[in-house]
């Protein structure tokens, strides 16, 4: 089952081996993680835990960010999204035609990227910048 919070995917990290082997792989402290998992912190763990986790794991970052709970408004519908940006942004077509060969956890980070630079300059431009 895919995790969908940080609890459940540290939970799951410690269920598949135990919370020793977690933070020897991970480095992060015994009792960081155990809060993580049982909901026990005042809130998202720091930048630095989700970076140590990411990187044990191999799950981009923007993932752990997401788990944490920051929602990072990256588009459900990639294929609605890629039409969008390449309407309003021609050039973009032939990278955004590229990125159909990545995995779609990739391709649906890219195109949240290209969206957000669109996004930007529409409203440098209507800022007159």
């Amino acid at each position: 089952m895919a995790a969908t919070t940080l609890s459940e995917f540290v939970q799951e990290k410690i269920d598949e081996s135990s919370l020793r082997v977690v933070e020897a792989k991970t480095g992060v402290a015994r009792e960081t993680l155990r809060q993580i998992a049982k909901k026990l912190g005042k809130g998202p763990p720091d930048i630095d835990t989700l970076e140590k986790l990411s990187a044990a794991y191999k799950v981009p970052m923007w993932r752990m960010i997401e788990l944490a709970g920051k929602d990072l408004q990256l588009p459900n519908d990639v294929d609605a999204e890629i039409a969008r940006i390449t309407a309003d942004v021609p050039e973009l077509r032939s990278s955004l035609h590229d990125m159909l060969r990545l995995p779609p956890d990739r391709r649906r980070a890219c195109v949240a990227y290209f969206a957000a630079m669109v996004r930007y300059e529409s409203e440098q431009n209507r800022n007159g910048v």
